[in-house]
């Protein structure tokens, strides 16, 4: 038996290894591919597969099933991910309507909307910039570009809102706030996030799922983000997050505080996971989330990430995917449940690596 595991990047990672060596073990052979290997007019891939202690050059049939992420829908691999959605089964193919409708039918859906702790703006209102900030009491706006000073805005009385940038610290009055919006946010793309003050009893964590060797959902791992500019600054990365350990600056420890999560957190996750499928008519592999626990254990979604980092837990993600891949290959699901999203004959357009983040670009 045969999967393949498609990345962008000329030599396989060291994942890529750890799970060809899982794999073995399965007796799965994992074929390391890139999309410009394909060989769409005979069907054939160039690529290389883990022997002994080596990678090996191999020419052979292209794989029933691929490992891919996100980064390989870019614009030059468009041809062959339409060529491989019709001929294979992909991890990973992006929502059919578009990652703005997406996000749209998320937040309309009666469980999930009052989950989110974070909006992209790119023409909003005066209206729209208060009540966030309203429902919310405390909240960070980075503008595009300027991520480094983002405008903390606190809720105070009435009509009455704190403002903090750098090192200074500002009393607002409704009508000076709108001036602010008028002036520089308004003229502006800008992201607001649900912000927990110092003193506020809340934690912030990267938490991320997989299928298991069952198919079905498991939490692998999860570790605790130290402030909001990380969470902001994890969405807005050009290399690949599954093979670099730079995907937060300060994060406290990466050692895995998965039992820090109660379970209604837990499930709230999963539910979520269901939501997404549902609605993509699709079956993910991996899912990451960064989210907000408060300790009422209220959940607050920051980012949905399709393409998640899993440098810290590389060993545990390499056995997951082959046994999600044994379960693939041993069940029917590639001749029935999956092989619906393949027989789309949707073709991808061009914002491909918009979709790599559910809320990056909204």
């Amino acid at each position: 038996m045969k999967v393949g595991y498609m990345r962008n990047t000329e030599e396989p990672s060291r994942l890529a290894e750890l799970t060809a060596i899982e794999c073995h073990r399965k007796g799965i052979e994992l074929l390391y591919l890139r999309p410009r290997d394909i060989d769409t007019k005979n069907y054939v891939v160039k690529a290389k597969t883990f022997s002994g202690d080596k990678w090996e050059d191999v020419e052979t049939e292209i794989p029933k099933f691929i490992d891919v992420n996100p980064y390989c829908y870019k614009k030059e691999n468009r041809s062959v991910m339409n060529f491989l959605r019709d001929h294979t089964i992909l991890s990973y193919n992006p929502p059919e309507y578009g990652i703005k409708k997406l996000n749209k039918y998320l937040r309309k859906d009666a469980e999930l909307s009052n989950l989110f702790a974070s909006k992209n703006v790119i023409n909003g209102s005066f209206d729209f910039f208060k009540k966030f900030i309203n429902e919310n009491n405390s909240v960070a706006v980075f503008l595009k570009g300027k991520e480094k000073s983002p405008y903390m805005i606190h809720k105070k009385d009435h009509d009455v809102y704190e403002i903090e940038r750098l090192t200074n610290s500002t009393h607002y009055s409704e009508e000076e706030l709108k001036f602010l919006y008028d002036s520089v946010l308004s003229k502006e793309q800008y992201k607001m996030y649900k912000y927990f003050r110092p003193d506020e009893p809340a934690s912030l964590f990267r938490v991320n799922l997989q299928k298991n060797k069952d198919g079905k959902w498991d939490l692998v791992n999860t570790y605790v983000i130290e402030e909001i500019n990380d969470i902001h600054n994890s969405t807005n990365l050009d290399n690949d997050p599954e093979e670099t350990n730079s995907q937060f600056s300060n994060i406290i420890d990466s050692t895995d505080v998965s039992y820090l999560l109660s379970d209604n957190v837990v499930d709230t996750l999963f539910m979520t996971t269901k939501k997404l499928e549902e609605l993509t008519n699709s079956d993910f592999m991996i899912l990451g989330f960064n989210i907000g626990v408060t300790n009422q254990d209220d959940v607050y979604l920051y980012n949905l990430l399709f393409g998640p980092s899993t440098y810290s837990f590389r060993e545990r993600t390499a056995e997951y995917r082959a046994g999600y891949y044994n379960h693939l290959l041993q069940s029917k699901l590639t001749e029935n449940k999956l092989i619906k999203t393949v027989k789309k004959k949707r073709k991808y357009s061009g914002s491909f690596v918009r979709l790599i983040n559910m809320f990056q670009k909204a």
